[in-house]
C-alpha cells in the first residue's frame, strides 16, 4: 500500500481528493493531511509518504516552493485550481510528476496514480553497498530512512521508526 501526504489549505478539497484517491480502487491510502507546505515538511521529517498531492497556491509555502523542496526525496504531484499554461510549465520544469486541474475525477486519478505506480517500478532501486545491511523493517512506507548500519553501533534504530535494523 503506498502513502499520499495531502497538502491543501481548504480542508473540503483535502476531503474531496481523499474520497477520489479512495474511488480509484488502487493500493494508495492518505496517511495524512496538511493545510500548507511548511506543515507538510514538517510532517514528512518525522513520518513518511510515497507520494504528496499539494495545492500550488496556498499560505505560508506553496505547493511550488515545497516540490522543489522535496525534489529527490519524495514525488510531487501538483493539484490545481488555475488553468495557466506558464504556472503548469513551471511546475512540470521544477520536478513535479503530474499537474492535475480541480476539480480532479477519479478517472484522472487513477490514470496519475497508475502513471506513478508504473515509473516507479521501472526505476532501478536503490540498495546498499555490498557488506552493509539497511534497515528494511518500515511497515509504515515502502521507503525507510535508508541508513546503513556498516559504520554505526548494532544497537542503532530506524530514524523513523522505533525498529532493529535486519
Amino acid at each position: 500500500m503506498y502513502g499520499i501526504l495531502l497538502v491543501d489549505d481548504e480542508r473540503w478539497v483535502r476531503t474531496s481528493l481523499r474520497r477520489v484517491v479512495g474511488q480509484t480502487g488502487l493500493p494508495f491510502e492518505v496517511r495524512h493531511e496538511c493545510a500548507n507546505g511548511l506543515e507538510a515538511m514538517d510532517w514528512l521529517e518525522a513520518n513518511g509518504a510515497d507520494l504528496v498531492l499539494a495545492d500550488i497556491k496556498m499560505p505560508v509555502m506553496d505547493g511550488m516552493a515545497l516540490a522543489e523542496r522535496l525534489k529527490g526525496r519524495c514525488d510531487v504531484v501538483i493539484v490545481s485550481g488555475h488553468d495557466d499554461f506558464p504556472l503548469v510549465q513551471k511546475a512540470l520544469r521544477s520536478g513535479v510528476r503530474d499537474y492535475l486541474l480541480k476539480p480532479v475525477e477519479a478517472e484522472e486519478m487513477q490514470v496519475c496514480l497508475n502513471r506513478w505506480v508504473e515509473s516507479r517500478a521501472a526505476a532501478p532501486q536503490p540498495g546498499p553497498p555490498p557488506g552493509e545491511r539497511i534497515c528494511t523493517s518500515c511497515p509504515r512506507s515502502s521507503r525507510c530512512c535508508g541508513l546503513s548500519t556498516s559504520h554505526f553501533p548494532a544497537t542503532l534504530r530506524c530514524r523513523r521508526w522505533p525498529h532493529a535494523f535486519t
